[in-house]
Parts: C-alpha cells; structure tokens; sequence
C-alpha cells in the first residue's frame, strides 16, 4: 500500500451478507512493534504488539439486535475467549460494531439512549465479568460525538463502541467520533487516545556493605582506619568554603565527614560477607546455571510475545526456585543433623569428640544454629557505658532500683499494718475464703501458660510457678465480684472491654462537640512508672473499702510484705535490695489490683459534677489501664482538675503524671 502501511484482512464467509470481513490497517511504526495476528472467529479478530507493555487489539462484529438469542450468546462467549487468552497485565483494548444501544437506565448520565436493548445488556455483562471498561460511558460528551451510525431512513444511532481493560482505564484519555472524515461508508470514525501510564524502573545505586564489626577486634585495622580517616578528611577540610553563612560552612563540614568515612571504609575496611546459605546459593554451579537460562528465556520473551516463549520463562523461572529450595532443604538437614549430634550421648574419654561437643557449650551452639537458621540477630548484651569496672556497675544497678523500689517512709506504715483492726466497708464482696478446691487447682493450672516454652517468657519480672497459680488462683475468685463495683469509664484489664470503645466514645464526643459549637479541652494523660510507685501500704486500705474479705486481704499482702529484689544484668544478678514500692508485673493478679487502686484514687480526686456536662450527666473523663483522657469545657477547669485534684490526690496515694 501507499506509504509503508500494511492491511490485515479476515476474509468474510462466502456468499455472506451479514458478515462483511474484519481487518487492520498498520502504519510503519506500527509494523515495527507487530507481533502476531490471530482470527478466532469470522466475527473476531485481534493483532498483537510488543512495548514496555504488550498491547492486544480486538476487532469484532456483533450479531444485530434482530439475531438469536443463541447467536449473540455464542459471540460473547468467544469474544470471552479471545480476551482471556491475553495476559492479564497485557493492555487489551476491543473496538468493532457492538450493535449494543446504553441506556442511561442501566448506566451513568454518559449514555446516549435512554434504555438499554438487549445487545446493550451482553455488552455490560460482559464487560463486568471480564473487567473492561466503555469508553464511551467514560466521558461527556455532545450528542453528535457519540453518533456512529446513520440508518438508511436517516436516524442516528451508537453502535460502534471501544473498550479497555479497567487495569488500564487511566491510560484512555478521549473517545469520541468524527462527522467529517469521509470513507465511504454509514458509519463514522470512532477513535480512542491511550496514554499509557507505566510506572517508572527506579534503578537503585547498588549499595556496598562492610564489615564495620571488624573494628571492634582488629586493633592494627582501627588504627589504620583512624589514621586514614583523618588524613582523608584534613584534604577535603583544605578546600575552603566559599559561603561564609554559619548554616552553609557546618554542611560542608558534614558533607566532607561523610565523604572520608565512605571513601577510607572503601579502601580499608572488608565487605560484610554474606550468610552461610546466602553465599551457598549464590556459588552453586547448577543454580548459576539456572539462573543464566531463566535470564536468556525472558530476554527472548521480550522480543517476541508467543506461547512458546511464555512457556520457556515459565519452566525457566520454577527450575530456578526448584534448585534453589533443593540447596536450602540441604543446608537445613545438615544444621539439623548438626544440632541431634550435640546432644548424643559421648563418653568423656573419647578423643575423637570434639571440645565444642561438651555438654556444657551445646545448648548454646545448638541456639547459634538455630539463630542462624531464623537469621534472627542477637540481642545487644553490652555492659552499662560510663562505668569502669563490674561492680560499679552492679552497684550502678542497684540503687537505681533500690530507689525506684523502696520509700524507707512507707516502710513505717508497712510495719504498722494490723490485718485485723481494717474496718472492710459495706456490703462485704461475697468471695469464698474457704481453701482452694481441686477443680479450682485444675482450672487455674489450665489457665497459666508453660514458662519453660521461650515463647511464654516474660521479661519483666521472674515468678515462681507456684505464685503464679496462687495468683491464679486468687483472680479467679475476686474477678466476677469486684467488676460491678469498678468505674464503667475504666476498660483497661477488664474482659469484653478494649481500646475500640473507649475511641468510639471520645470521637462520638468530639464530633457531637464539633457539631454544637461546644467549648471543650482534653488532656491526654500518662502515669510515670505506673506500676512501679504505688504505695503497698495503702493497698490494705484501699482493698478493705471495696469490701475484701480481709484473709483475701491477707492472701494479697502476703505477696507485697517483707519483699527482696535483684537485677538480672548482662554481667550476671546484683546484690539484694528491700522493696516497698510497686505491684508485680507480668504477674495475672497485678493488673486487677491496679486498676482498683487507680479507681479509688480518681473518685476521690474527681467529683461528681466535674468535667463536660452532656445532658444531665457530666464526663469528666475517659481511662484504659494508666492512660487518661481528661474531658474539660475550659482551661482553667482542666488546670484545675489536673493540677490541684488529680495531682495532689497522686502523689498522697501512687505516681506522678506525663502528660
């Protein structure tokens, strides 16, 4: 043809009069990126071409409107076809005489006709079930460029319609027809603009790493390194900054820092080796291998888009990951046969057995491997900075917590409690003081979790077995009685209750303050060392005013009274140190007791009409655990409730407050 362009022609049936053929028209550039052309039916015909996407065009013919139900079912159903044999990342963009009228009944106000025929229905149908978007609903346009067909008896009509798989709806930026073009025909031109938006490669600079770790054993590579680095530096800082901005001047100081510290790492230090099966991986010749065929195949898959060259990268892709995990299968059975050998069992004399096989050093080779297995990293066990020598440091440790832990003017009143002179206030909690009974034993032992599993662990604080079924034990008991008498605003520690409904209500409060024009002030509040400062010897007290029976009273003190503590370091336990201060964390019956003391505490710092008045009730605030949300309708009632109530009542009874 004139001018380089190509015409691909599906001849129509002979002595056919519904079916007119279907074809494309190729222009140089066009050719270039052709692939393929497929004809899947006398009615459907597509083109395929290559890019950084591929792209499929389809060219199809509609049964009219007038046809069978069976031969418009029969079209949608391999048109179906033709479009689902495409990649589903592949742009597929379907353009022919659809014979389909959209009605503004069954879609958007873009529609020409007010409602839909039954060609119109496949056509949506079929659009929602293969996830292609119309081009013409897409925009709005005049009447006249939706008009594609003029019928002999003059009416105009939208029969000719152009689709794009909705991954790529974005990428179509106009569809409309064309009155004066003329090609001798009663159908106009109807045409698309597509603008593919691919995502940009983003070509990362490959980063380097090395072994800094090198520097801390290696005192003849430090020095080395130092006396580079500084040498390297002293020659960038001989280049005077023309500025002289103070701001600009420390930037070149900065910017010259880095730049010595990578080029002298570059030429001193070592590269960080990789990971034993890492480097295992990478050095097998038969993954290399595999490697160098599945890159070959998707090189050959770009250029040229055919089933056989999908197949071969597919088949090229699983070999890789099939010797890649064979390689990893045999790297674990050896660590794991690693491991069984640490713990068999060898006779002391035996000079084949090797030192790191002693009983001893086995547990903790056998955790290395399996660190190395998880590639999980080792906690920092680093000794305490600033100090010279170990004991200093434990004894660092210990005052610390000593003074954390220990209020030598609580420890009078401690000495001073008489469990028998605490008046228990009305109505007494009715919880059984009888002994324990077995299937209280059974339950409460169901209850607590295995400490020898690592991952039932706490690093907290260290209890006994024993004190944590006592606990257990004790919880169990108190639990159903005491919840009906706790605050309703408190939802930390409290089954059924959790931080979901406490945000509901404080944004139900600040929308319904929002929309009333309401003044209104929160304040966010946290409790310092929460657990850690409560005063043991006001718990008796405050118990006994809930109406605890006082041998529970007892049962819970036993754990507070006469108490000793250590700290476990990373250079072993330090010295015992008493302690008066604080509830056990980590321990089941610790949470309870807080909140307990936290809602005796606020009930008598916050009254009954302090706070947002909201009806005829007032909320002065909103608490889960040892958080606080204190509710307001001016500053100075929220200093007031903080500063003079909350704060005084505190630091009486437990803490102090971050806020």
């Amino acid at each position: 043809m004139r001018d380089g362009y190509k015409f691909l022609l599906a001849s129509p049936p002979p002595k056919s009069r519904t079916i007119l053929g279907l074809g494309f028209l190729l222009s140089p550039w066009a050719q270039r990126c052709y692939i393929d052309h497929n004809i899947f039916s006398d009615r459907i015909m597509s083109v395929s071409f290559t890019g950084d996407v591929h792209t499929h065009l389809v060219t199809c013919h509609s049964p009219t409107n007038v046809s069978t139900d069976l031969e418009i079912e029969q079209f949608y159903e391999e048109l179906s076809t033709c479009v689902r044999s495409f990649p589903p990342h592949d742009v597929v963009v379907i353009a022919g005489d659809l014979n389909a009228h959209l009605g503004k009944d069954t879609c958007n106000n873009n529609a020409y006709y007010e409602c839909t025929n039954r060609n119109g229905q496949h056509l949506l149908d079929f659009a929602q079930e293969n996830t292609f978007t119309i081009g013409g609903l897409k925009f709005s346009k005049k009447a006249s460029k939706k008009v594609t067909w003029t019928a002999p008896n003059g009416q105009l009509h939208q029969n000719d319609h152009i689709l794009i798989r909705s991954k790529w709806q974005n990428s179509l930026k106009n569809c409309e027809s064309y009155v004066n073009p003329s090609v001798q025909s009663d159908h106009r031109i109807l045409t698309a603009t597509i603008k593919l938006s691919i995502r940009a490669n983003i070509t990362r600079p490959k980063v380097i790493k090395y072994d800094w770790e090198t520097l801390k054993s290696d005192t003849p590579l430090l020095n080395v390194f130092q006396l580079q680095l500084q040498n390297r530096f002293n020659a960038l800082m001989d280049i005077e900054s023309e500025s002289e901005d103070l701001i600009l001047q420390n930037q070149h100081i900065y910017t010259n820092m880095i730049s010595a510290i990578n080029d002298t790492a570059e030429k001193v230090l070592p590269k960080r080796k990789k990971t034993s099966l890492t480097a295992q991986i990478s050095s097998n010749p038969e993954y290399l291998a595999a490697v160098k065929a599945r890159d070959a195949a998707l090189k050959d898959s770009h250029k040229r888009k055919t089933r056989a060259a999908t197949k071969a990268l597919r088949d090229a892709t699983l070999k890789v990951r099939e010797v890649e995990t064979s390689i990893q299968e045999q790297f674990v059975n050896n660590q794991i046969d690693q491991v069984d050998q640490l713990f068999m069992p060898q006779p002391v004399n035996n000079p084949g057995f090797a030192p790191w096989q002693t009983k001893s050093n086995s547990s903790g080779i056998a955790w290395k491997l399996i660190n190395d297995l998880t590639d999980r990293k080792p906690k920092s066990m680093s000794p305490l900075p600033g100090y010279r020598n170990k004991a200093e440091r434990s004894k660092a440790w210990t005052d610390h917590y000593s003074k954390l832990l220990y209020n030598p003017a609580d420890s009078t009143r401690m000495n001073s409690i008489r469990m028998d002179s605490i008046d228990v206030s009305e109505p007494k909690l009715p919880i059984l003081t009888s002994p324990f009974t077995a299937d209280e034993l059974s339950t409460a032992l169901k209850q607590t979790k295995d400490t020898f599993c690592p991952e039932n662990s706490r690093g907290i604080s260290i209890l006994p077995v024993a004190t944590k079924i006592y606990n257990r034990l004790l919880l169990n008991r108190i639990r159903t009685h005491i919840e009906p008498r706790l605050r309703y605003n408190q939802n930390g520690f409290r089954p059924g209750r959790g931080t979901r409904e406490q945000i509901l209500a404080l944004r139900r409060i600040i929308e319904e303050v929002i929309n009333f024009q309401l003044p209104c002030v929160i304040s966010f509040i946290d409790f310092s060392k929460a657990f850690d400062c409560i005063f043991r010897s006001h718990l008796p007290n405050i118990l006994a005013s809930y109406g605890f029976p006082k041998i529970i009273i007892k049962a819970i003190m036993s754990l507070y009274i006469n108490t000793k503590a250590k700290i476990m370091t990373p250079e072993g336990t330090t010295l015992e140190f008493l302690t008066n201060l604080g509830i056990l964390q980590g321990d089941v019956l610790a949470p309870l007791i807080f909140i307990i003391v936290l809602d005796f505490i606020l009930r008598l710092a916050i009254g009954p009409h302090d706070g947002l008045k909201v009806g005829c009730d007032y909320i002065a605030y909103l608490d889960f655990a040892d958080d606080l949300a204190t509710i307001t309708p001016s500053f100075s009632d929220n200093s007031h409730l903080i500063g003079s109530s909350l704060t005084a009542t505190l630091s009486k009874k437990s803490t102090t407050l971050n806020i």
